[in-house]
C-alpha cells in the first residue's frame, strides 16, 4: 500500500494526498483496534452495509484482544519518502533525529555526521518529538496514527547493518588483507575463491545454516582499487549475518599472526564488537535488562569508533577502504535508542519477517 505510489506517481500533490490517505485509513483502523469495538462508520464517515453493519458495536477479536500502533519499521528510503523526511541520507543534513551533516560548501565540520565519540556536536542537537512537530514541515502523514512519536520511527537493524555497514565491513577487510599480503596465494580471484572455500568449511563445522556464494572481484567491489568496495546486491541479509562470526574469527587469526599492524588490530575490534552485539540481540527477549542494553551499546559505541579510525588510517595511507556512510550514523541513533528504551532492535525493529511476507505476496 505505502511502497507502490512512489514508484508510479510523478506528482508530489498527488502523492502527498495518497500518503495521507493511506495514512488517515490505517490510523481509522488502528483506533478502532485499540478501543476493541467494530466501528459504527467507514474511515470517512461512510455507513456500513451487510455484514459490517450487523456487526457494528460488537467486541473485535472475541473481546479477548485490542490492538494498537507500536512503531514504524522499513528501511532508510522508505523511512523517508513514507514520512516526508527534509532530512535523510541523500540530504546535507542526515538525520531527522540531529543536526549531522554531510561535507558540503559552507558546512560546519564539527557537526559531521563522520564522528561517533560521545562528544560529537551532533548529539547535542538532538531533535525532539514537540521539535519535530512545531518546526519541521513538511510533517509526516502518519502523525494522524493515535501513538505516533518521531523516536517510533526506528532505525531497522537488518537494513542497517546486514545490508549496509557489513556490506562494506567484509569488502573492505577482505581487500585489506589481500592487498597487503595476509591471505591466500595467487591471483586477486584465487584468494576470494580460497576465502569462499574457508568461509563454507567453517559454517559446515559450526552446523550454520548459511548459503555461500562465491567471492569474486566484481561482486566484491574489489576489482578496482580506486574505488571503495561494497559487496554486491547479491549477498542477502541472512548471509551477511551468519558470516559476521567466521569473518570476526578470520580477523582475530590475522591479528595474532601479525601483531605490529595497527589496522589489522582495529579491524578485529569493529568485527568482533559488531559480532558481540548481534549475538546478545540474537540471544535476549524483547525487553533488554539494563546490563545486556548496556553491553549492546558498548559494543556499538567501540565498532564505530574503531571504525572512525580505521578510515582515517586509511586515508593517510591513501587506502579507498572502510568509507563512513549515513547508515553508520543511524547505527549510532540505534544504540542510543537502544539503551534509552531498552527494546531489542533485533525483536521489534528488524524488517526480516516483513521481507519475507512481502515474497510471498
Amino acid at each position: 500500500m505505502v511502497f507502490i505510489p512512489h514508484e508510479c506517481l510523478r506528482d508530489a500533490n498527488v502523492k502527498l494526498k495518497v500518503q495521507e490517505t493511506i495514512a488517515h485509513v490505517v490510523g481509522w483502523s488502528l483506533s478502532c483496534a485499540t478501543s476493541g469495538v467494530w466501528p459504527s462508520s467507514g474511515p470517512f464517515g461512510e455507513v456500513l452495509s451487510k455484514h459490517r453493519k450487523h456487526q457494528q458495536g460488537k467486541p473485535l477479536a472475541g473481546g479477548q484482544y485490542k490492538a494498537c500502533y507500536f512503531g514504524y519499521r522499513a528501511d532508510g528510503k522508505a523511512r523517508r519518502e513514507s514520512h516526508l523526511f527534509p532530512r535523510s541520507f541523500l540530504h546535507s543534513f542526515v538525520c531527522e533525529q540531529c543536526l549531522a551533516q554531510k561535507e558540503r560548501k559552507n558546512w560546519e565540520p564539527l557537526m559531521s555526521y563522520k564522528c561517533f565519540y560521545q562528544s560529537a556536536a551532533y548529539r547535542m542537537t538532538t531533535i525532539s518529538h514537540t521539535d519535530y512537530m512545531q518546526h519541521t514541515r513538511p510533517l509526516s502523514p502518519w502523525r494522524v496514527i493515535d501513538g505516533w512519536h518521531l523516536g517510533t520511527v526506528f532505525h531497522d537493524p537488518m537494513h542497517v547493518l546486514y545490508l549496509g555497514i557489513c556490506k562494506d565491513l567484509y569488502a573492505s577487510a577482505l581487500g585489506y588483507w589481500i592487498r597487503q599480503g595476509y591471505y591466500g596465494e595467487g591471483t586477486l580471484s584465487d584468494k576470494l575463491r580460497c576465502f569462499s572455500s574457508e568461509l563454507k568449511r567453517a559454517s559446515i563445522q559450526q552446523r550454520l545454516v548459511v548459503s555461500c556464494k562465491m567471492f569474486t572481484p566484481a561482486n566484491t567491489g574489489l576489482d578496482v582499487a580506486s574505488h571503495y568496495p561494497e559487496m554486491g546486491s547479491t549477498f542477502k541479509a541472512a548471509f551477511m549475518k551468519t558470516a559476521i562470526w567466521i569473518f570476526a574469527a578470520k580477523a582475530m587469526e590475522l591479528t595474532a599472526s601479525h601483531p605490529a599492524d595497527n589496522i589489522l588490530r582495529l579491524i578485529a575490534v569493529c568485527m568482533w564488537n559488531l559480532h558481540r552485539a548481534v549475538f546478545l540481540m540474537d540471544h535476549a527477549d524483547i525487553l533488554l535488562s539494563n546490563e545486556e542494553a548496556e553491553e549492546i551499546s558498548g559494543c556499538f559505541e567501540l565498532h564505530l569508533i574503531s571504525w572512525q579510525h580505521l578510515a582515517h588510517e586509511c586515508e593517510v595511507k591513501k587506502m579507498k577502504l572502510f568509507k563512513i556512510r549515513p547508515k553508520h550514523h543511524s547505527a549510532d541513533h540505534l544504540a542510543s535508542q537502544l539503551a534509552r528504551t531498552k527494546l531489542n532492535p533485533r525483536r521489534v525493529m528488524a524488517c526480516f519477517g516483513d521481507e519475507s511476507f512481502l515474497g510471498y505476496i
